[in-house]
């Protein structure tokens, strides 16, 4: 491969890492910590966290392993992997919040091994080293692995199922190598990785449905069409003819298409996958009487793809390059010239061009299927950051050797648009914390470390201690990530009152028995450990019957609909009120409410006035 003397950075032959113990062992410990550390030090967050673990936690309490229910009703949301998981966890660990989230934080590092099992096949062990801080340290990924969400297990599946691919099909990553005729790398995969890539593929059907099958083979095929589409395009530009773009549309792409797809072994391969998941779909079918397989194919999935649900909408075009923007962070700066120096690799036929060329169906497919489809997550292309990890940490690599073919401006344009964004996030994030977490500033510095290196990097690109500066800029980025989630989010944690509030109802022999007025949110129902009933202003008079006759009754509400209810409810109530529950809004309040002791000694009968904070309010 031909390259520009001038855009290597200088001192950088021996790779982005020096692939040596002391190296492979900070990564190591820096991934562990960026995953697990201060795992559990911050309350379970609304609203997935919350509905998933009192998901758990009732399945325990029932000792049901099949059927999901949240609040004591049906939960279809997602399958079951999750809640096998965090059973298991909390059967080890009790039932807190490391052990809800410890499920997910070791999908993310078995994730981070199979990315670095990758990386070596295909590219080199710098280049896996780099790939596993790289995913680490990406924001959104290490929020799946550190959130107690099916997230972290569909990923993990089915990257593993992917890595079993590459491992079948490793012959074909080879520059060259024919994709049709009789023997060599042309002749079936491994049948042994095969079997596994399926296996692997059924337990994420388990873990988030029809996608975790779908997807990856979308994404193998894909692959497979794309390099056999190449390989005729190279051969038709060699041989001299022309048209043969019209040639490929016309009379190979039919004809490739049925190749790649066969070469999947579909059916058998499907049977397999249905062989892991499909007992315990039927059995949840026969045990709800079709009731879970109706709310969860019809509503959680055809519905998001053809409707928006829960406001969740966005640009077909430009949401998941935001999303991707934002959440591959602080690494996402590399983008623009890691997909170029890509794009420059695959035309000419490097020898890391299928890799690639994989590592793009691996980001590329996700992104495009989930950008047709009406409902949009940034969540929902995560699966796909190891496709796009392969192809930053390999343009790295090249940087670093003095192999790429970009000139040096681009890797200035990229640090310094992490510098530029990093000093940006410190009025920011000052910002936040004076609203959100008064007494917190010193959290707006998070970004800064990163922003210095990254200016130190501009003024060395051009000396012979680049390549030692961009390692530190490596080490920054991850740096970065850690304070983000092990210092940020606890500090946010604790500006919750939820759990002092209900702490402090159950002083006394009786345990308080807890409705809601309104919606109930997530994280009541979980803390309180008890089902809720939910009152309105048409059910005011049941309301009135559970402050009076329920031992112990109290009434959650937001305090934005306090109002409503002294104003709905035809008895005096006393109010304890908290300051914000953080995060829903910087203005409500988490109020709890009983009906006032002279209330309750007559019986209903009598009007006091409404005690809020220990002052009377007239009604």
């Amino acid at each position: 491969m031909a390259t520009d003397p001038g855009a290597g950075v200088p001192g950088g032959e021996a790779g982005w890492w020096p692939v040596h113990t002391l190296a492979a062992g900070f990564v190591s410990a820096m991934c562990a910590l960026l995953l697990l550390f201060r795992l559990g030090d911050s309350l379970l967050w609304d609203v997935d966290e919350c509905r998933n673990a009192r998901c758990t936690a009732e399945m325990l309490d029932r000792g049901d392993l099949v059927v999901p229910t949240f609040n004591g009703e049906l939960r279809t949301h997602k399958p079951i992997l999750l809640y096998w998981l965090t059973m298991s966890s909390v059967g080890v660990f009790g039932q807190t919040e490391f052990a809800m989230r410890l499920p997910s934080a070791l999908c993310g590092l078995g994730t981070v091994c199979c990315v670095w099992f990758v990386a070596r096949m295909l590219f080199s062990t710098a280049v896996a080293w780099l790939s596993a801080l790289m995913l680490s340290s990406a924001l959104l990924f290490v929020m799946a692995s550190r959130a107690a969400t099916p997230d972290a297990p569909l990923i993990f599946c089915q990257t593993l199922g992917l890595t079993f691919f590459v491992r079948a099909f490793l012959p074909y990553f080879r520059r060259g190598v024919a994709f049709t005729g009789g023997g060599g790398a042309s002749e079936s995969p491994r049948p042994g990785s095969w079997l596994l890539m399926y296996l692997a593929l059924g337990l994420a059907m388990l873990a988030k449905g029809p996608v975790g099958l779908v997807l990856p083979l979308i994404i193998c095929g894909g692959w497979l069409l794309a390099c056999r589409l190449l390989l005729v395009a190279a051969a038709s530009r060699d041989g001299g003819h022309r048209g043969g773009l019209v040639r490929l549309l016309t009379s190979c792409f039919p004809l490739a298409f049925l190749q790649s797809a066969l070469q999947l072994r579909p059916f058998r391969g499907i049977l397999l996958a249905l062989l892991v998941a499909a007992p315990w779909y039927i059995l949840v079918g026969m045990r709800t009487d079709g009731a879970w397989l109706r709310g969860f194919f019809l509503e959680h999935n055809l519905s998001r793809a053809v409707s928006t649900m829960e406001g969740h909408s966005g640009s077909a075009l430009l949401f998941y390059p935001l999303a991707l923007c934002v959440g591959f962070f602080p690494w996402s700066v590399f983008l623009g010239p890691a997909l170029l120096q890509m794009v420059r690799e695959i035309r000419m036929g490097s020898d890391r061009s299928r890799g690639l060329l994989f590592g793009l169906c691996w980001i590329g497919c996700p992104m495009l299927a989930f950008s047709i489809a009406a409902t949009k997550l940034p969540s929902y292309i995560t699966p796909g950051y190891p496709g796009i990890v392969l192809i930053v940490a390999s343009y790295l690599d090249r940087v670093l050797r003095g192999e790429v073919s970009l000139g040096v401006r681009w890797q200035q344009a990229a640090f310094g648009t992490a510098a530029v964004v990093c000093w940006l996030l410190v009025p920011g994030l000052l910002v936040a914390v004076q609203l959100f977490l008064p007494g917190g500033q010193l959290l707006s510095l998070i970004p800064v470390p990163l922003a210095l290196t990254s200016a130190y990097v501009l003024m060395q690109l051009r000396t012979p201690q680049a390549a030692s500066a961009i390692r530190w800029w490596g080490i920054s980025a991850a740096v970065f990530t850690l304070a983000l989630f092990s210092l940020g989010v606890p500090a946010a944690s604790q500006r919750r009152p939820l759990l002092t509030l209900l702490q402090a109802e159950e002083s006394g022999d009786t345990k308080p028995r807890f409705a809601a007025w309104g919606t109930p949110r997530a994280s009541w129902i979980y803390y309180a450990d008890q089902q809720f009933t939910a009152f309105t202003p048409e059910t005011a008079e049941a309301a009135t019957e559970f402050l009076l006759n329920e031992p112990n009754a109290r009434l959650l509400v937001a305090g934005s609909q306090l109002e409503q209810l002294r104003q709905t409810l035809p008895i005096a109530v006393q109010v304890r009120k908290t300051e914000m529950d953080f995060p829903d809004s910087i203005d409500d309040t988490l109020c709890v409410v009983q009906a006032s002791s002279a209330v309750a000694a007559a019986g209903g009968s009598t009007r006091t006035p409404v005690v809020v904070r220990g002052v009377g309010v007239s009604r």
